[in-house]
């Protein structure tokens, strides 16, 4: 089965804000990283990955649902 989750996004950086301030584990990445060139570098690679999947300030993540029956 398939999924999608649409996620309201003004714009890749509004994404970024929103995740480093409001999901535990990027507020905890941010912490223990501490130096703002990695953090910078961190916050360049995700805003590349999520680049393809942002269209009309939505992004968009598809993800498969398995389902298993016990024989």
């Amino acid at each position: 089965m398939a999924r999608i989750v649409n996620t309201p996004v003004l714009s890749p950086n509004h994404y970024w804000r929103m995740s480093i301030t409001k999901y535990g584990t990027m507020i905890a990445d941010i912490q223990t990283l501490k130096d703002p060139q990695k953090i910078e570098s961190l916050r360049k690679d995700i805003l590349q990955a999520i680049s393809p999947y942002m269209h009309d300030n939505v992004l968009r993540l598809d993800y498969l649902v398995t389902v298993s029956t016990k024989a």
